[in-house]
């Protein structure tokens, strides 16, 4: 079965799409990697509370690990109005609110079609300790040293005390927007946590 990413920029993103539905056969056994915070909260929440029908987990900046508070909801509004700027004032924008995101035209897309979309999913909720406790697969959690929505270095540190098959890697320089920040570097440990 073939497969093709959309909107990547990295050929490396286009083989792990692939490693990922060739491996979704019957129950997940392969690799999730989601932005997506509604998308892992669901993988997790699954693994958690099913054990032996997840292979890996894969999360890149996940939500549920902290309180986003004000900052995060503050650097999502301002990014969402600058990506309906015009596209020559983007890059400029996307600097200044710490968002690569918003150079990215499907995304942007994407964005303004969602416009009214009603979320079916709960809003994200902090893991407790407990229900951290229970993942027992392993687990690679990317995070971005400038995330607006929480303190990286607080979230590896509790991951990697309460998750003891975790690998956390905190990518200096990234924000919240991290696979369009580093594409290459992500798509490199997806593939690499997918093949062990």
């Amino acid at each position: 079965m073939s497969s093709r990413a959309v909107g990547c920029r990295s050929s490396g993103a286009e083989q792990f799409v692939q490693v990922v539905v060739q491996d979704k056969q019957g129950c997940f056994t392969g690799a999730l990697a989601a932005q997506h915070a509604g998308a892992e909260a669901v993988d997790h929440g699954h693994q958690m509370h099913h054990p032996g029908r997840t292979a890996a987990l894969t999360l890149v900046e996940p939500a549920g690990f902290a309180d986003p508070g004000r900052r995060f909801y503050a650097w999502l509004i301002a990014g969402g109005l600058a990506g309906m700027a015009p596209r020559a004032l983007r890059p400029r924008l996307s600097r200044w609110v710490g968002n690569s995101a918003i150079l990215e035209t499907e995304l942007m897309e994407l964005g303004r079609t969602s416009i009214g979309f009603r979320r079916a999913l709960p809003p994200a909720r902090v893991f407790s300790d407990e229900e951290l406790r229970r993942v027992r697969v392993p687990s690679l959690f990317l995070l971005g040293e400038q995330s607006s929505l929480h303190d990286a270095r607080q979230v590896a540190e509790r991951v990697g005390a309460l998750v003891p098959t975790a690998e956390v890697e905190v990518v200096p320089g990234a924000s919240h927007a991290l696979p369009t920040d580093d594409p290459e570097l992500v798509a490199a440990r997806i593939l690499r946590h997918a093949a062990e």
